[in-house]
């Protein structure tokens, strides 16, 4: 039986995951055993622990704790982990997912114990080398032996690279799972949503997590400015990541911060499970949002998103115009949200682009178990 170690660390790879240890699980349950770890990148039980629960995947046989916060002491930290574990078992391939300091930790670990290395969402490129997502994925690539794709631009910038590893166009992994629980989303999170108290009628949903906004207080105060003045004409719904509520918090501005944590036609929720995010995007009229994750999920379910960022790994998603990028300029965010309200992209905008919703079949199935 073939040993496979599974590496993950925050919430978008728990879902990704999730496809591929389905598959696995009800097709090659006597050829290859999956080992999960958790490199406790993400230890909030919010951004966790739900996860596993709600996508009802395996306890990892492996979880690291982590000291640090700080970028380079926990990449040290997950990359002792990892080797102790790569030194412990014999394993013959690594898999990571996406663009994460996990995903650069498992990557770095498997190439200095000679392990084989497998990347699900290869070849993506904002080519804005100062996101630390972009560097990372960058140097997963070149390290890795299996580079699975999903969309022929990704293809496309793998080739025009001269990667060292077999490339596979297999689809989009989160395809499979926007495919496999949105339905149960409808079903188990109703209550769930009626509690929410959320009228009938267009809606905003937006997402702000990543550091580049985060980090920054006047980019920050900008976005917020920007979902006031959207406020005024239609509800924007905030579930609020760790990092952004206590960025808030430092927002020096204390008028906008006031305004912004009272405003009844802006809805602040806790962190949401999967679950929760794929009905709310199934609802919602636009999304706003830095995360390129929600910038597919919402592609999937045919919603429009204006992109908190100058630009996107995503970009098929732009050049089939439903998806505008508007940085932190409050002017051309509020007037992106505006347009997609007042004239949805039609349904033949959004075209496969992404596979047919069975990565993990075509992943596994290009490994030849």
């Amino acid at each position: 039986m073939k040993k496979l170690l599974t590496i993950v660390g925050a919430r978008p790879q728990f879902i990704k995951a999730s496809a591929v240890s389905r598959v696995l699980a009800s097709e090659y349950g006597g050829r290859v055993e999956e080992l999960v770890l958790h490199t406790g990148q993400h230890h909030d039980a919010s951004l966790s622990a739900v996860f596993f629960e709600e996508l009802g995947l395996a306890e990892p046989r492996f979880r690291l704790t982590l000291s640090s916060d700080a970028p380079v002491p926990r990449m040290g930290e997950m990359l002792c982990g990892i080797e102790q574990v790569l030194g412990s078992y014999r394993f013959d391939a690594v898999l990571v997912y996406g663009d994460t300091d996990s995903t650069l930790a498992g990557a770095l670990a498997a190439a200095k114990s000679r392990v084989p290395l497998i990347h699900v969402e290869a070849g993506l490129r904002s080519y804005d080398r100062t996101q630390p997502e972009e560097q990372n994925r960058v140097v997963v690539d070149h390290l890795s032996q299996v580079l699975n794709c999903p969309t022929e631009e990704s293809v496309r910038n793998l080739q025009r690279e001269g990667v060292g590893g077999r490339i596979i166009r297999t689809g989009d992994i989160m395809l499979d799972n926007a495919l496999h629980f949105l339905p149960i989303a409808r079903q188990r999170k109703e209550e769930w949503w009626r509690a929410l108290g959320i009228k009938d009628g267009p809606f905003v949903l937006a997402t702000v997590h990543r550091a580049c906004n985060t980090d920054s207080p006047d980019r920050l105060a900008d976005i917020m400015r920007s979902l006031l003045t959207l406020s005024e004409t239609v509800p924007v719904v905030l579930p609020l990541h760790p990092r952004t509520r206590k960025a808030i918090e430092n927002v020096t501005e204390n008028s906008l911060q006031h305004r912004f944590a009272h405003c009844s036609a802006i809805r602040l929720l806790p962190p949401v499970s999967y679950l929760e995010l794929l009905l709310l995007l199934d609802r919602c009229s636009v999304v706003v949002t830095d995360s390129g994750g929600v910038q597919k999920e919402a592609y999937f379910l045919r919603r429009p998103s204006v992109v908190l960022r100058d630009a996107t790994e995503w970009v098929d998603n732009v050049r089939q115009g439903v998806s505008s990028l508007a940085d932190a300029v409050p002017g051309v965010i509020v007037s992106q949200v505006r347009r997609f309200l007042d004239h949805a992209p039609s349904e033949g905008s959004y075209q496969p682009l992404y596979g047919n919703g069975h990565a993990a079949e075509e992943l596994l199935s290009a490994l030849d178990l």
